[in-house]
Protein backbone atom coordinates (compact mmCIF):
# COMPACT_ATOMS: atom_id res chain seq x y z
CA UNK A 1 0.00 0.00 0.00
CA UNK A 2 2.93 2.32 0.53
CA UNK A 3 3.60 3.02 -3.20
CA UNK A 4 -0.06 3.94 -3.68
CA UNK A 5 0.02 6.30 -0.72
CA UNK A 6 3.21 7.89 -2.06
CA UNK A 7 1.56 8.40 -5.44
CA UNK A 8 -1.52 9.98 -3.83
CA UNK A 9 0.72 12.25 -1.75
CA UNK A 10 2.70 13.27 -4.86
CA UNK A 11 -0.50 14.05 -6.81
CA UNK A 12 -1.91 16.13 -3.93
CA UNK A 13 1.38 18.02 -3.64
CA UNK A 14 1.42 18.74 -7.39
CA UNK A 15 -2.23 19.82 -7.25
CA UNK A 16 -1.55 22.24 -4.38
CA UNK A 17 1.46 23.63 -6.25
CA UNK A 18 -0.70 24.08 -9.36
CA UNK A 19 -3.41 25.89 -7.40
CA UNK A 20 -0.88 28.39 -6.04
CA UNK A 21 0.15 29.44 -9.56
CA UNK A 22 -1.57 32.47 -11.02
CA UNK A 23 -4.20 31.86 -13.66
CA UNK A 24 -2.06 32.79 -16.69
CA UNK A 25 0.84 30.51 -15.70
CA UNK A 26 -1.53 27.64 -15.02
CA UNK A 27 -3.25 28.05 -18.40
CA UNK A 28 0.11 28.28 -20.16
CA UNK A 29 1.44 25.22 -18.34
CA UNK A 30 -1.54 23.03 -19.21
CA UNK A 31 -1.67 24.36 -22.78
CA UNK A 32 1.95 23.33 -23.28
CA UNK A 33 1.38 19.92 -21.70
CA UNK A 34 -1.77 19.17 -23.70
CA UNK A 35 -0.25 20.64 -26.86
CA UNK A 36 2.80 18.39 -26.46
CA UNK A 37 0.63 15.34 -25.96
CA UNK A 38 -1.47 16.30 -28.99
CA UNK A 39 1.69 16.82 -31.07
CA UNK A 40 3.02 13.40 -30.07
CA UNK A 41 -0.36 11.87 -30.93
CA UNK A 42 -0.35 13.54 -34.34
CA UNK A 43 3.24 12.51 -35.04
CA UNK A 44 2.41 8.92 -34.21
CA UNK A 45 0.31 8.75 -37.40
CA UNK A 46 3.09 9.92 -39.68
CA UNK A 47 4.69 7.03 -41.49
CA UNK A 48 8.44 6.98 -41.16
CA UNK A 49 10.06 5.46 -44.22
CA UNK A 50 8.73 2.77 -46.46
CA UNK A 51 7.35 -0.08 -44.48
CA UNK A 52 7.15 -3.41 -46.21
CA UNK A 53 5.39 -6.50 -45.00
CA UNK A 54 7.12 -9.70 -45.95
CA UNK A 55 5.03 -12.82 -45.83
CA UNK A 56 5.70 -16.38 -46.81
CA UNK A 57 3.08 -18.65 -48.25
CA UNK A 58 2.01 -21.47 -45.98
CA UNK A 59 2.45 -25.00 -47.33
CA UNK A 60 -0.64 -26.78 -48.53
CA UNK A 61 -2.17 -28.80 -45.76
CA UNK A 62 -4.85 -30.57 -47.75
CA UNK A 63 -3.25 -33.97 -47.24
CA UNK A 64 -2.57 -33.50 -43.53
CA UNK A 65 -5.94 -32.16 -42.47
CA UNK A 66 -9.35 -33.76 -42.63
CA UNK A 67 -11.91 -31.63 -44.34
CA UNK A 68 -15.37 -31.75 -42.85
CA UNK A 69 -18.15 -30.89 -45.20
CA UNK A 70 -21.48 -29.95 -43.82
CA UNK A 71 -24.20 -32.12 -45.26
CA UNK A 72 -27.00 -30.30 -43.48
CA UNK A 73 -28.55 -27.49 -45.49
CA UNK A 74 -28.70 -24.45 -43.23
CA UNK A 75 -31.82 -22.37 -43.21
CA UNK A 76 -31.18 -18.66 -42.96
CA UNK A 77 -32.76 -17.70 -39.67
CA UNK A 78 -31.62 -14.25 -38.55
CA UNK A 79 -32.07 -15.16 -34.88
CA UNK A 80 -29.97 -18.34 -34.97
CA UNK A 81 -26.29 -18.07 -34.12
CA UNK A 82 -23.73 -19.76 -36.35
CA UNK A 83 -22.94 -23.30 -35.28
CA UNK A 84 -19.77 -25.32 -35.47
CA UNK A 85 -19.49 -28.60 -37.37
CA UNK A 86 -19.85 -30.74 -34.21
CA UNK A 87 -23.16 -29.12 -33.37
CA UNK A 88 -24.37 -29.61 -36.92
CA UNK A 89 -23.43 -33.28 -36.84
CA UNK A 90 -25.24 -33.64 -33.50
CA UNK A 91 -28.36 -32.02 -34.94
CA UNK A 92 -28.20 -34.36 -37.93
CA UNK A 93 -27.90 -37.39 -35.62
CA UNK A 94 -30.89 -36.24 -33.56
CA UNK A 95 -32.98 -35.63 -36.67
CA UNK A 96 -32.12 -39.11 -38.01
CA UNK A 97 -33.24 -40.71 -34.74
CA UNK A 98 -36.49 -38.76 -34.67
CA UNK A 99 -37.27 -39.72 -38.30
CA UNK A 100 -37.14 -43.46 -37.44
Amino acid sequence: MKPIQALIHWIEKADNHDRHLNKRKRIRKWSLILGGIGLLFGLSFIETGNMSIVHHALPDQENNQLQITDSIPMKSNPFELPTDSFEQLLKQHIHEKSAD
